[in-house]
């Protein structure tokens, strides 16, 4: 797709979303520029993965809406030709398919969606391995591979799709903590290479080092948008700063 369409932005406007008689998110406003890096950051039970879930087209809002650019983000939206793809999601667990070989999960997902042939979709499942270094796993099962493995063949299966924006639930948070390097260093090679992301993440020095903006949430609220820099060295709210306190010298 032209680069043009690349430039457009993902526009959350007063989102607001319940359960029952929980309020989880509260007009809640954010938009991801192109190319830029953008984590949401805060406590548990924020908001933060219902917000990338609405972003996603995953889950409606109770009000208020998600564009990109000026497309109507919905359930039916993502599947029409315009969007197809275009908004990848990784998921906090990688739900890869058991029976299948790794290079087989990614190609299929080339078949299905984009038509390609056999040939093709393996040619490019393999070139989609490299690039997040996995390579060296394409003819074994998902279930043998340790979990930053099967995450990074996850992450390998939403760039299949060529996404113009690619969101991260907690990509590291089921992960051994040994494991989570090895996908934080992908991440960061993406970030590198301009790819538009939004992610959900407790890894405060992953954001620190390569978010280009910091979304701070609390209660259903972006309490704070800020830079990297700007939001680590001095965060403008006071929920903020303890946030930080608690999290980065505990």
């Amino acid at each position: 797709m032209a680069t043009s369409e690349r430039q457009k932005t993902l526009k959350a406007s007063s989102i607001s979303k319940s359960h029952g008689s929980l309020n989880v998110l509260s007009g809640v406003d954010v938009e991801v520029r192109p190319s830029e890096t953008l984590a949401i950051c805060g406590p548990s039970g924020s908001g933060k993965s219902t917000l990338l879930r609405i972003m996603a087209g995953l889950d409606a809002p109770d009000s208020g809406d998600v564009r990109f650019g000026d497309i109507l983000i919905d359930r039916k939206s993502l599947r029409s030709k315009a969007l197809r793809g275009r908004i990848g999601f990784v998921f906090q667990r990688p739900g890869l398919y058991p029976h299948m070989t790794v290079l087989e999960n990614i190609a299929l997902a080339l078949r299905l969606t984009r038509g390609l042939s056999h040939r093709l979709a393996n040619d490019r499942a393999s070139e989609l391995l490299c690039r997040v270094g996995v390579e060296d796993k394409a003819g074994v099962f998902p279930p043998t591979l340790s979990g930053g493995q099967q995450q990074r063949v996850a992450i390998a299966r939403t760039l299949a799709l060529d996404p113009h924006v690619l969101l991260l639930d907690e990509p590291t948070s089921a992960l051994d903590p040994e494991r989570i390097r090895e996908v934080l260093d992908v991440l960061r090679s993406l970030a590198r290479e301009g790819i538009t992301m939004v992610v959900v993440t407790h890894e405060l020095g992953f954001a620190r080092e390569v978010a280009s903006r910091v979304a701070f949430m609390d209660a259903g609220k972006i309490l704070e948008l800020s830079g990297s820099k700007d939001f680590f060295v001095a965060p403008k709210t006071d929920r903020a700063g303890k946030f930080l306190d608690q999290v980065l010298h505990h």
